[in-house]
């Protein structure tokens, strides 16, 4: 993510020959501890509450008298637009500050990024590829679930072996999309189960059109898994762990589940 993603446009700024009680009544209005100073367009300092405290009421100096330009700093912490995320995050550790000035090349000012700009950028990412796992721990929760409720509906016999195999498939496929998560187990928000959305009704529809019926259902279930399963591998927030579990176990697995369904729906399977 670039730093023009993120930063905050709209800059409150000072003229260097404003007072300092004009700044400080700019800084309390709009909640900020520093504002930029610009003249003829360009950045040429940033002024800070520690800087009218310092530089005038500790030094003795009369703060009703002095200008924004006479304690200024002069020396800007800034990064361009154009600049990586990871740079301002540098530049706020190396410098002790919590707000980074954006400059065009031409030392304008186009904008300010602050520390919770940078906290909620790396929040944000981090939940999207988190609740991307948790929405597939879920869905394999109801999988779980309806797999159950399947086996309730049906006679013993080869269908009801293979639903108990591939029911224990997905209790492990939860435990190991689990250790994936370093956050507790959630439901994704805006994103229904993916099972729960036509399994319940499927089974009951199982009763009243027969075991092929909910063995369809199932099957359907498991071809949209796959799918969300190819969603998440392409997803550049996902972990490259939990990716890996993907492609070397859970996605097999389900492609298994699939043949195996197959099977079941062949003439010769039905008992």
């Amino acid at each position: 993510m670039k730093i023009k993603d993120m930063m905050t446009k709209e800059v409150e700024c000072l003229d260097p020959r404003s007072s300092l009680k004009k700044a400080a009544q700019l800084m309390g209005d709009t909640g900020v501890g520093s504002l930029p100073v610009v003249e003829d367009g360009r950045v040429i300092g940033v002024l800070t509450d520690r800087d009218i405290v310092l530089r005038t009421v500790a030094a003795g100096i009369n703060p009703i008298e002095s200008t924004v330009g006479e304690i200024m700093t002069p020396d800007v912490v800034r990064c361009s637009e154009e600049d990586d995320v990871q740079a301002a995050a540098d530049l706020m550790a190396e410098h002790h500050v919590r707000r980074v000035v954006v400059t065009d090349e031409q030392g304008g000012l186009t904008g300010i990024v602050a520390l919770e700009d940078l906290a909620a950028a790396a929040l944000a990412c981090e939940d999207d590829g988190e609740a991307q796992v948790a929405a597939l721990m879920n869905g394999e929760l109801e999988a779980v679930r309806t797999y159950r409720a399947a086996l309730d509906s049906l006679r013993a016999g080869p269908a009801a072996a293979e639903l108990r195999r591939i029911e224990r498939d997905h209790e492990e496929a939860v435990r190991l999309l689990s250790d994936g998560l370093s956050i507790p187990a959630r439901r994704a928000p805006g994103r229904p189960a993916l099972w729960r959305s036509f399994a319940e009704a499927r089974a009951c529809a199982a009763k009243r059109f027969g075991e092929k019926a909910l063995l369809k259902a199932l099957k359907s279930g498991e071809e949209l898994e796959i799918r969300d399963y190819h969603q998440a591998l392409n997803d550049e927030r996902v972990s490259t762990e939990v990716k890996d579990v993907i492609c070397e176990t859970l996605l097999p697995r389900t492609w298994s589940h699939v043949s195996a369904l197959e099977r079941c729906l062949q003439p010769e399977s039905a008992a």
